[in-house]
């Protein structure tokens, strides 16, 4: 659900990590939905001819969507958020995310105790969404007790930090 208006925050990443944990867990994977993306995904050469390499894409696995609002489109469309910034550490996207129990798979480094945060490597990260699938479920009341001391830590740091 990134803007994918430039490097900062951009889908090529997640997709890159959705497609080694498709490549794990076939089965698991039911459809990448990339939102903000359909202008990218009709009018970018370069990006259609990237993204076109990938199983999940091969397999028509995976779709490239408009805009939408993000609460309905996360209770009607979503059960895991993979998301990637770039020397942005720290996006409200997340905490919202967060806030309404929905696992988010990230790299953001202001906000490492929430969701399953994992540093850039891909590999690593496709492991963190493998994690969601097997156990987010099963330790949701878990999740969202600690989200939200969580959520309050961090919304705590930027109010006295920036």
């Amino acid at each position: 659900m990134e803007p994918n208006i430039n490097v900062v925050k951009f889908c090529f990443y997640p997709a890159l990590i959705a497609e080694l944990a498709y490549r794990e867990r076939p089965d698991d994977i039911k459809l990448l939905q990339v939102t903000n993306a359909q202008h990218i995904a009709t009018n970018c050469k370069e990006f259609i001819s990237l993204i076109n390499q990938l199983d999940i894409v091969h397999n028509h696995k995976a779709v490239f969507l408009g805009r939408f609002d993000t609460p309905t489109y996360l209770s009607e469309h979503t059960d895991i958020v993979v998301s990637h910034q770039w020397e942005n550490p720290l996006n409200y996207f997340y905490l919202e995310v967060c806030w309404q129990g929905y696992p988010l798979v990230h790299n953001a480094t202001l906000c490492t105790d929430l969701g399953y945060y994992q540093d850039n490597n891909v590999s690593d990260r496709a492991r963190r969404v493998v994690e969601a699938i097997d156990f987010h479920d099963s330790q949701l009341a878990q999740y969202l007790g600690t989200s939200s001391a969580r959520l309050l830590r961090v919304i705590c740091r930027i109010t006295l930090n920036w």
